[in-house]
């Protein structure tokens, strides 16, 4: 799915999210494009439009595979602590003094 201007002209909208597949666009400001699977739908300003969106990871019946969320759980746990680490070490060499023996 793509969100766009339609021509060169200044453009602004708004995106609200009104349940787990769903989502409303609301043109502000100009003319929006959007190219969903294919189709092609312009939203003028003071307009909305529905969005049903499938995600990619989603399985038969529209949940998301429970090894799709446990890889996110592990990656988590790998890059906290890396980023945790990285942050002390760079902090204890800003504050140690180089004229201390």
């Amino acid at each position: 799915m793509t969100i766009r201007p339609a021509n060169a002209q200044a453009t602004s909208g708004q995106i609200a999210m009104i349940g787990a597949k769903e989502l409303v666009l609301t043109g502000i400001r100009g003319t929006l494009e959007v190219n969903m699977g294919g189709e092609l739908k312009t939203v003028e300003a003071g307009s909305s439009y529905r969005l049903e969106v499938e995600s990619e990871e989603s399985g038969p019946d529209g949940q998301v595979p429970v090894g799709a969320a446990r890889k996110h759980r592990r990656y988590l746990w790998y890059v906290a602590p890396t980023v945790a680490v990285v942050a002390v070490v760079v902090i204890w060499r800003a504050l140690v003094s180089p004229c201390l023996p």
